[in-house]
C-alpha cells in the first residue's frame, strides 16, 4: 500500500502549502490513476518539507512559472496511467452494484434468480460522471493558473453540486428509459470484473517501493498536537482583533482548551448512543417490509458500518487526540506553566 502524502501536506505553511494546492489540483485534473498521483506527490512533498526547512522560497523549487513546472511535473504521465484510473472508476462501480444488489436480495421475497432491477440509473449515472469530471479536469486547469481563489476546496465543492445534478439528471431520465436486468447477472459480471482487476493490481502494477517510515494519521495529529496548539492561540486572537475585542491571554487560552477539551472527551464516550439509535431506527424502519431473517442481517451489516465509522474516526483518531491533549493540560497544572509554555519548550 502506498502511503498517502495528506499525511504530510498540513506541515506545509503559507506559500508552500497555497503552491503544493495547486500542483495538487492539476494532479487531480489530469485524471491520473491513484497510485501515481500518490507517488507523484508524496515525492513533492518530501522536496518541499526539506526546502521549507532550509528556509529557501518556493520560486526556487518551481521556477517563475507554475504553469510550466506543473506540466513538466505530470509530463510523464501517459495512455497507461488514464487507462488504470477508468479501471478504478469501474472497480468503485462494481462494488456499487454489488451493494444494491445485496439490499435488492434482503428486501424481496422472491427467489434470488428472479430479482431483476432498472439499470438505467447506474448506468446514466456513470456516463454522465465520467464525462463532467473530464470537463472539470479541463476547466480547472485552465482556472487555477488565470485566478488565484481557484484552489482544491473549490473543486470539490463543485465536484459535490455536480455530482447531485447529474444523480438527479440519472434518476429523472431513468423514469422514461428503462433497463431491466436479472440481478445475478450483474452480480456474476461484477463479481468476475472485481476479481480479474484485483489479480492485475497484484500481479502486474503493486511496483515496490522504496522502504519508508510509517506514520498513523492518530500519530501524525499528536506528533503535530503542540504546533498546531500554537497556531490556534494565533488565529483566535487575530480575529478577536478583526473583531475589535482584546486577545486572550496565554492563561485565557489553557482554560478555554481544558474546557474543549472536556467537552470533546464527553463527546467521544456517548457518540456510541447516537450510532447506536440510527441504526436501531434504520432497522426498525426496514423491519415493517422485511422477514425476521432479513431484519437480522439487515442490522449486523449496517451494525458493522457504524462500528467501523465509529473505531477509526472516533476511537483511532479524536479520542486519542482528546486524551493526548489532557495529557498535556495535566503536566502545565503541575508544572503551574500555561499551554502555549510547554508548546514552546517541546518545539526545541
Amino acid at each position: 500500500m502506498i502511503e498517502s502524502y495528506t499525511l504530510y501536506k498540513d506541515k506545509l505553511k503559507d506559500e508552500y502549502y497555497e503552491t503544493f494546492d495547486k500542483i495538487e489540483l492539476y494532479c487531480v485534473a489530469q485524471n491520473m490513476d491513484y497510485n501515481s498521483q500518490q507517488e507523484f506527490l508524496m515525492e513533492l512533498t518530501d522536496v518541499f518539507l526539506t526546502a521549507q526547512g532550509e528556509g529557501k522560497a518556493v520560486s526556487q523549487i518551481v521556477g517563475n512559472s507554475l504553469e510550466r513546472f506543473c506540466k513538466n511535473f505530470c509530463s510523464g504521465i501517459g495512455l497507461k496511467s488514464h487507462l488504470l484510473e477508468f479501471a478504478d472508476v469501474l472497480k468503485r462501480l462494481g462494488w456499487i452494484v454489488l451493494v444494491f444488489c445485496f439490499i435488492d436480495l434482503i428486501r424481496s421475497s422472491r427467489p434470488f434468480w428472479e430479482i431483476k432491477s432498472n439499470g438505467m440509473p447506474l448506468l446514466l449515472g456513470t456516463i454522465l460522471g465520467i464525462l463532467i469530471s473530464s470537463i472539470l479536469g479541463i476547466v480547472f486547469k485552465r482556472l487555477m493558473f488565470r485566478w488565484k481563489k481557484v484552489s482544491m476546496k473549490l473543486y470539490y465543492v463543485v465536484l459535490f453540486i455536480s455530482t447531485i445534478c447529474f444523480v438527479s439528471l440519472s434518476v429523472l431520465l431513468s423514469e422514461k428509459y428503462s433497463l431491466t436486468v436479472y440481478n445475478w447477472i450483474v452480480i456474476m459480471i461484477a463479481g468476475v470484473y472485481l476479481l480479474i482487476y484485483y489479480i492485475a493490481r497484484r500481479l502486474f502494477f503493486n511496483k515496490p517501493r522504496e522502504n519508508r517510515e510509517k506514520i498513523k494519521p492518530s500519530d501524525l495529529v499528536i506528533e503535530q498536537m503542540p504546533e498546531s496548539l500554537m497556531m490556534s492561540y494565533v488565529k483566535k486572537n487575530d480575529r478577536r482583533l478583526k473583531r475589535g475585542k482584546e486577545p486572550m491571554t496565554p492563561e485565557e487560552y489553557t482554560q478555554k482548551i481544558r474546557k474543549d477539551n472536556n467537552m470533546e472527551r464527553l463527546l467521544n464516550r456517548g457518540i456510541w448512543l447516537i450510532y447506536l439509535a440510527i441504526v436501531s431506527g434504520i432497522t426498525i424502519i426496514v423491519s415493517f417490509d422485511s422477514t425476521v431473517m432479513d431484519t437480522i442481517i439487515f442490522a449486523c451489516l449496517c451494525g458493522g458500518i457504524w462500528f467501523s465509522l465509529y473505531y477509526f474516526l472516533v476511537v483511532r483518531l479524536s479520542m486519542k487526540a482528546a486524551n493526548y491533549r489532557k495529557q498535556i493540560l495535566d503536566e502545565c497544572e503541575e508544572q503551574d506553566i500555561t499551554i502555549l509554555e510547554y508548546c514552546k519548550a517541546e518545539k526545541k
